[in-house]
């Protein structure tokens, strides 16, 4: 979307769309994001956010792994080491769940079944309810 379009009530006595009170609807158009560079940037950066974002995400979760390992020896139970754990299980799912999302989307550009409208759901609520 390059434009959008508002409508501003003004007081002049010419004719055209009401408003509340009498006032004539004039409408406002604003280009945001509507210069080629922004297009050319987002198409050039699709190119290789799925690669980028499904390595960081295999790393991530790597990392997490690791993390619950430690963080859950019997030296390591505090109160801060299990608000760590939570947050790196919390994450580990976040990014495990994010992985077939832009490997679809992004590197093997499959066609949309109702399977895929129906994980594209799952995706959203996920992502929700995780509150990312």
């Amino acid at each position: 979307m390059d434009s959008y379009v508002m409508y501003n009530e003004s007081d002049s006595g010419s004719s055209g769309e009401s408003g509340a009170n009498g006032t004539e609807l004039s409408e406002v158009t604003y280009n945001y994001c509507g210069s080629s560079g922004w297009k050319t940037f987002s198409e050039s950066y699709k190119g290789w956010h799925g690669q980028t974002s499904v390595l960081v995400c295999v790393f991530g979760c790597i990392a997490n792994l690791l993390n619950l390992v430690v963080l859950t020896r019997k030296g390591m139970i505090s109160p801060t080491n299990a608000i760590l754990t939570g947050l790196a299980l919390a994450d580990l799912f976040n990014m495990v769940e994010y992985i077939p999302y832009a490997f679809f989307m992004y590197i093997w550009k499959m066609e949309k079944t109702y399977g895929w409208a129906f994980f594209v759901l799952v995706h959203a609520n996920f992502s929700q309810v995780r509150g990312c």
